[in-house]
């Protein structure tokens, strides 16, 4: 896929990408506790019915690791994506114009914990 096809295929999806971001930010992944087994098996749910396999493993009580695979035509080659799930607590959440976990879009901006960085 080219550049230009690849920004072509995102414009056309930014829709279904802006909601699945906004689904992925109302899950309260505030570590500690991390609670991240109820959104890995959300990612996990979803990628399955793209048709991308893949597996969620538990890494402690409630604690979860999403493990994708998407076959590619050259063996010898990988490419490993590696993120986190969890946030930092939002400090001050009275302060915030947005509630912290609501995935809210006002103009070009999605509100919440993870929006911006890894969630």
């Amino acid at each position: 896929m080219s550049h230009h096809e690849l920004v072509k295929a995102i414009d056309e999806s930014s829709s279904e990408i802006v909601s699945f971001l906004r689904s992925i930010i109302r899950f309260n992944t505030v570590n500690p506790p991390g609670n991240e087994l109820p959104l890995a098996q959300y990612i996990c749910d979803y990628m399955s019915r793209e048709g991308v396999e893949c597996e969620v493993i538990e890494s402690g009580d409630g604690r979860g690791n999403v493990i994708a695979r998407l076959p590619g035509e050259d063996d010898s080659k990988r490419l490993l994506y590696l993120s986190h799930l969890d946030v930092v607590p939002a400090v001050n959440a009275s302060l915030w114009s947005h509630d912290p976990f609501s995935g809210d879009v006002e103009g070009d901006w999605i509100y919440g914990r993870g929006a911006l960085d890894c969630k």
